[in-house]
Parts: structure tokens; C-alpha cells; sequence
């Protein structure tokens, strides 16, 4: 950055009265020596002037109600959610996470003991064994003379 435009900065800066001593010092040094400067600090101080006695704008009531109204918008929306969070969800969601803490350390402790407990003797194996009756078909199905015995 050459030293037109950092004066350029110290410029607006002292125009705010922001710009301390130093700055003012070094400003009005680089001043003396270079016109360019000279006249963009006197177009900046005309602007300030001109804004500071030109007389408002005149807003339509409708369009200052809308911006209003949309300047409003967002605080009302974060002050709905955090009074969400604050007044519903702080208490249930802890409450939520311990309960679901405890269902899975449940869960997941009956899984191992079922795993690691062996069945007892009786309920090791169980067999169902069941027999049918053997049935004979003589002759041919459909035809007179067959006989099941």
C-alpha cells in the first residue's frame, strides 16, 4: 500500500474522529507535500458536510412500516426458538438422553447374559418324535377293487 492510499484510510478515519495524534500528524505532513491528497480530503470533507446538513429522505409509510417489520422478523424468530429451547426442550432432552442411556445399557446387558448364561440340562434338547401309522393301497386309485388296508 503506497502512502496516497493510507492517508486515503487516516482520511476517513479522522473525518470519523477516530484517528489518534500520531495519525493526525502524519496525515497532515503527507498533506503539505501532495495535492492529490489535498483535494480528496476536501471532496471527503464536502460529503461529510453535505450529509450532515442535507435534510432526510422522505420514506413512504408503507415501505418504512415493511422494513420495520422485517428488521423485527429476525429477532422474533430467534426469541421464539430460544424460548423453545429454554422452556421445552431443556428439561426433556436431558431426561430423553438418560432414558436412552438406560434402555441401551439394559439392552445391551440382557443381550450378554443371554449370550454367556448356558440353558439348563432340561432345556437343552428337546425332540419331538412322532410316528404315523403305515397305510397300504392295493390295486389301482380310481378303479373298482382298489382297497386300503
Amino acid at each position: 500500500m503506497n502512502t496516497c492510499e493510507r492517508c486515503e484510510e487516516m482520511m476517513s478515519a479522522y473525518i470519523d474522529g477516530v484517528l489518534d495524534d500520531a495519525g493526525g500528524a502524519e496525515l497532515f505532513a503527507h498533506m503539505g507535500t501532495c495535492t492529490q491528497c489535498r483535494q480528496t480530503y476536501a471532496g471527503m470533507s464536502a460529503i461529510r458536510t453535505y450529509c450532515a446538513v442535507a435534510p432526510a429522505p422522505e420514506v413512504p409509510e408503507r415501505l418504512d412500516r415493511r422494513i420495520h417489520r422485517l428488521h423485527a422478523a429476525p429477532a422474533a424468530r430467534v426469541s421464539r426458538l430460544r424460548k423453545v429451547w429454554t422452556q421445552r426442550l431443556t428439561i426433556p432432552a436431558p431426561a430423553f438422553a438418560l432414558a436412552l442411556l438406560v434402555v441401551s445399557v439394559t439392552v445391551l446387558a440382557t443381550v450378554v447374559w443371554l449370550r454367556t448364561t448356558p440353558a439348563p440340562a432340561e432345556e437343552q434338547q428337546v425332540m419331538y418324535i412322532m410316528s404315523m401309522p403305515a397305510v397300504e393301497v392295493e390295486g389301482v386309485p380310481g378303479r373298482n377293487g382298489s382297497h386300503i388296508h
